[in-house]
């Protein structure tokens, strides 16, 4: 049976990395231009969107299709419709999961933008909040 097992092992590794930096914002060791940050959260939301087509386009493979009136083939039919939308390792589980990555990702990059933001603040407070 094809099974997507792999690339969900990669999905977690970078699951894993995206907590890492979000560890390191929420640590004060990392941040980004406000703006910089809210673009590249746009752009993991527009990625999300994108995911959802491809999620919606794989649909029609949910239904099992004619393969022979046979055990095998009743077998490959059930194989083919579970690679596609049954299941973590289908590629629709893959895509779902993807997508609560890139909503951590957003989150984190608007976070690295407010630490940037409080920052500056900060650095104002501390040395005299600004030019003469």
């Amino acid at each position: 049976m094809p099974s997507f097992v792999q690339a969900s092992q990669g999905l977690a590794a970078l699951q894993q990395e995206q907590r890492g930096l979000q560890g390191a914002v929420a640590a004060g060791e990392l941040w980004m231009e406000p703006d910089v940050a809210e673009r590249a959260a746009l752009r993991c939301e527009q990625q999300i969107d994108e995911v959802d087509l491809i999620i919606q386009d794989l649909q029609p493979l949910g239904r099992e299709r004619r393969f022979g009136d046979n055990d095998h083939g009743h077998q490959v039919a059930t194989a083919f419709k579970d690679a596609a939308v049954t299941g973590e390792n289908s590629v629709a589980g893959v895509l779902r999961e993807s997508k609560d990555v890139l909503r951590d990702m957003a989150q984190t990059f608007r976070d690295a933008g407010r630490a940037a933001t409080a920052a500056e603040q900060a650095n104002q407070q501390m040395f005299g909040g600004g030019a003469p």
